[in-house]
């Protein structure tokens, strides 16, 4: 069975009820061959936006989406400690 990449996402983005805040979602099914820690998420995203990366601010949970992140050097970078 393959597992659904936005389940947890999506889930948890309805829980804190952001949906309105929140326009599109990349995930690893946007990014074949260029996932985390290759900048290509943010880029991608700030590409979608049409903003440069020094108006960026990025929050991350995990090592691989940190070195992503800090590799476009965004405004600022802020890491989150998960479980």
């Amino acid at each position: 069975m393959e597992e659904n990449i936005l389940v947890l996402p999506i889930y948890n983005i309805s829980f804190l009820d952001i949906q309105k805040y929140i326009d599109f979602i990349i995930s690893s099914d946007d990014c074949v061959g260029n996932t985390k820690p290759s900048p290509f998420p943010y880029k991608k995203a700030m590409e979608k936006y049409n903003i440069q990366n020094e108006k960026c601010f990025i929050f991350e949970d995990s090592k691989s989406g940190i070195l992503s992140g800090l590799s476009t050097n965004p405004k600022m970078l802020i890491g989150i400690e998960s479980s």
